[in-house]
């Protein structure tokens, strides 16, 4: 395939064309995308020529480039001529290439300076990943050199260097060999491990994080998990882990940390046009008994609903990536749904399965003293909630790519003279696609859908039957009020709801991104959501983005809005919508 035709002005006064032939006899485009990535002629066309000799050295660089792109595919027996010709201040440059026959690779081998064991010898042999007849690519070479030095640490070796990498070309059989040579080292064993630096944190907390017994080979992963490990705490401000310089087999490993401070206060603000202010401050411990465990106490305060709580975290509780979760609260709302009063409490475990999945059961226990305009109430609640989440997001507050998923379903039971028993589910997704490389258009997209089984409408209390509107859920509308609602118009929840969203964020400075949004559901006195009667929202926002997250600002109107509603709302808060 050729660039005919292509007009590169260098300066005002000449110009010339360039002219490639042969790109057709590739079977794909890699040789000429690396050409045009790489071009003088294609992409240094701005620097004027001084002189016709000046345009010759480009195009013998240019020359030089694509043998040099040929041969690093395999073809070896390439043939590649020029021509440049001259039309009063008009250069035509005429580049043809004949690739010949592709190189295959016919002989792969790795020699060591030091021989270790068969077992050693297939594994890292199998590393490479290399297979005969297979085209010769000198890409893919150095990505084989680069996985069997990687694999040497996992194998007990953390010292193996390649020495050397030879490839021997045979025109006649257009084949070629590849002799990697490579210094193994010794092979260690894990001896015994010191940490340096602790203060307030107990040495035995970070010691439960190692995954390795003294006496095992050496595996850079599980030194590498550690230090994962050990940084996921926070606890941790440096980690530095090196091996003991000793002459024996037996090699301690050496934790060099320092600690970062523990304790941190917080204040943060939002409002919303149908709820007014809110604030909320908290103070956090994150090694209150010196084993990691985080304390976290809490306040919030606004027009329709004050709390305190307290939350208690303790993390590799019996076994590594479990935590053992203990909280509870106080909570005093006014809603135009019901007006409540509640204390409850939660002691669970949660337990990372995988890097993205995670699973948690917990026990829960509530008091509730409600009032709503059908009647007042109080009662005792149990619940015993399950779950399991999946997120491979890339920010907790501000992800721009990844997908987010939660399932969870708790058998409930209220005691307050007719005992009732039913289950309550819901399901969370979520999804972030960048549509660039830089990330700086991003379409997000969340559903939800709730159902409650197992019990009346009447019987359901309010504050555990199921809302939507406001700003985490559909924007446009106020604080619960989508959905069923009483004679006198005040709002009554269902036992299902069904809810999506839609926004599109885009970076137009560091700083400062615009999202245009659309947002739907509805709340539903049946057991399962219909989907239909969706009351919609759309608007516009703003984020800020600083170093804790983006601040969160956007403006809303509902697109079936009916009378009596307002016509705009207005929502201020920290981190994305979803």
């Amino acid at each position: 395939m050729a660039l005919a035709g292509t007009d590169l002005h260098a300066r005002e006064k000449f110009s010339y064309g360039l002219d490639i032939q042969g790109f057709e006899k590739l079977p794909d485009s890699t040789v000429r995308q690396t050409f045009e990535n790489h071009s003088v002629l294609l992409n240094k066309n701005s620097e004027p020529f001084a002189s016709v000799s000046n345009l010759r050295a480009r195009l013998k660089q240019d020359v030089d480039l694509m043998r040099r792109i040929l041969r690093a595919e395999g073809y070896y027996n390439n043939q590649i001529t020029e021509k440049l010709s001259r039309r009063e201040n008009r250069f035509d440059v005429i580049i043809t290439l004949i690739p010949g026959p592709r190189y295959i690779l016919d002989k792969i081998e790795i020699t060591y300076t030091t021989t270790p064991d068969e077992e050693i010898r297939e594994k890292a042999f199998a590393a490479l990943a290399l297979e005969k007849g297979t085209p010769l690519r000198s890409e893919e070479t150095i990505t084989a050199q680069t996985r069997m030095i990687v694999a040497f640490p996992e194998l007990g070796f953390p010292f193996a260097r390649v020495e050397d990498r030879k490839i021997v070309v045979d025109h006649a059989t257009r084949t070629a060999s590849v002799e990697f040579i490579v210094t193994p080292g010794i092979r260690i064993r894990f001896g015994n491990v010191e940490f340096e630096g602790l203060s307030s944190v107990n040495e035995s907390y970070p010691a439960r994080m190692i995954s390795w017994q003294p006496g095992e080979f050496f595996s850079q992963q599980k030194v590498d998990d550690l230090r994962s490990r050990l940084s996921g705490t926070g606890l941790f401000r440096s980690i530095k882990i090196t091996l003991a310089d000793q002459e024996t087999v037996d090699r301690d490993i050496i934790v060099e940390v320092t600690e970062n401070k523990h304790r941190t206060i917080s204040v943060s603000g939002g409002y919303a046009t149908s709820d007014g202010l809110s604030s909320d401050a908290s103070w956090q411990h994150r090694n209150i008994f010196g084993n990691g465990e985080k304390l976290l106490i809490g306040a919030h305060l606004a027009e329709i609903e004050q709390s305190l709580s307290a939350r208690l975290d303790k993390p590799n509780f019996r076994r590594l990536d479990q935590t053992l979760i203990i909280e509870t609260s106080l909570k005093n709302e006014n809603t135009d749904a019901y007006d409540a009063l509640t204390a409850d409490g939660r002691v669970g475990l949660e337990r990372l399965l995988t890097n993205n999945l995670a699973a948690s059961v917990s026990v829960f226990s509530q008091y509730s003293d409600i009032s709503n305009s059908d009647n007042d109430r109080n009662y005792w609640l149990a619940a015993l909630p399950v779950g399991v989440r999946w997120d491979n997001s890339n920010d907790i507050l501000d992800p721009t790519k990844g997908f987010r998923a939660s399932v969870s379903t708790a058998p409930s039971f209220i005691f307050n003279g007719s005992n009732e028993f039913y289950l309550r589910s819901e399901i969370n997704v979520s999804g972030y696609y960048p549509l660039d490389g830089d990330h700086d258009f991003v379409l997000a997209a969340r559903a939800r859908v709730g159902s409650v089984y197992g019990i009346s409408f009447d019987e359901l209390p309010a504050k555990e039957r199921f809302f939507s509107g406001g700003g985490g859920s559909v924007r446009g509308y106020g604080y619960q009020d989508i959905g069923p609602r009483d004679a006198s118009g005040d709002p009554t929840g269902g036992r299902s709801v069904a809810e999506i969203n839609a926004e599109m964020r885009v970076h137009i400075s560091d700083t400062l991104s615009l999202v245009p949004f659309m947002d739907g559901g509805n709340v539903y006195e049946k057991v399962l959501p219909r989907f239909t009667g969706f009351r919609w929202g759309a608007g516009l926002g703003v984020r800020y983005h600083t170093s804790f997250g983006p601040l969160r600002v956007d403006a809303a109107t509902p697109l079936n809005r009916l009378p009596g509603e307002s016509r705009f709302h207005l929502y201020i808060s920290l981190g994305q919508a979803f």
